[in-house]
């Protein structure tokens, strides 16, 4: 499990908004492109060839046989490049793609952490605390930490924001009330913020017991990586990153 490279640095006096500083800063990107010789293939000077056991990471590491990322439902204050990648996939993007040390492997990003991914729906008090302007806090703080001298997002972000968790039943997918917390952000239940990282955790165990894949490489939002990590139990012998 891999939590994501940098973000773009954001000055003090920067009038720039949130969404546009989540992307994957230089230092970030080179973080994505170091991962090729931490997971790549390790071939040049013998002949070695993609695919032969010569070319594999030496123990403890493994060459990954699947990659998974992060997906964050389309968040209003989450970026995503060019390419429609957000910075979980962006960082090990280098390490997917095409080349003599990358592994030419797709990146499953339909996974998340948000209910709008699986169905997990919102937890009801935690949608009247938010409905009471509660939702306005968690941003406010998250923005003060992005820059101390603007912390209160803009209105046409809070009232996104607001559109944006509305659509989110208080149900889950079977009809049950919903636990849900996203980041575990109100309440004093450390398991609320499970919400779609069990589902997501039990798809990377269904891709583990296909053939040919032993070891999946996966870079999740760093918050959710410790429900993330408390759910898979793969296959004996084989290994999750």
């Amino acid at each position: 499990l891999l939590q994501p490279g940098e973000k773009i640095a954001r000055n003090s006096g920067s009038l720039q908004r949130p969404e546009a500083v989540q992307c994957l800063s230089e230092k970030g990107w080179g973080r994505s492109y170091n991962l090729k010789s931490v997971f790549g293939y390790t071939f040049s000077f013998n002949g070695c060839m993609p695919g032969d056991s010569c070319s594999q990471n030496l123990p403890p590491l493994r060459t990954p046989d699947a990659l998974f990322s992060a997906n964050y439902a389309d968040g209003p204050i989450d970026c995503k490049d060019e390419q429609g990648r957000y910075r979980t996939e962006q960082t090990i993007a280098a390490l997917a793609n095409s080349g003599p040390t990358s592994l030419n492997l797709p990146i499953n990003n339909r996974l998340g952490f948000m209910p709008q991914l699986c169905g997990a729906g919102l937890n009801a008090s935690f949608v009247q605390w938010l409905q009471a302007g509660g939702g306005a806090e968690i941003y406010s703080r998250f923005l003060a930490t992005l820059e101390a001298k603007r912390p209160v997002l803009a209105d046409d972000l809070t009232e996104a924001i607001s559109g944006w968790l509305d659509q989110v039943p208080t149900q889950d997918a079977a009809g049950a009330p919903s636990s849900c917390v996203p980041y575990q952000a109100w309440g004093d239940d450390p398991m609320s913020g499970m919400c779609c990282n069990r589902a997501a955790a039990e798809a990377i165990k269904l891709k583990l017991l296909e053939p040919g894949v032993d070891t999946i490489l996966v870079a999740w939002e760093h918050i959710n990586i410790q429900w993330l990590g408390g759910a898979p139990r793969g296959p004996q012998g084989k290994k999750l990153h």
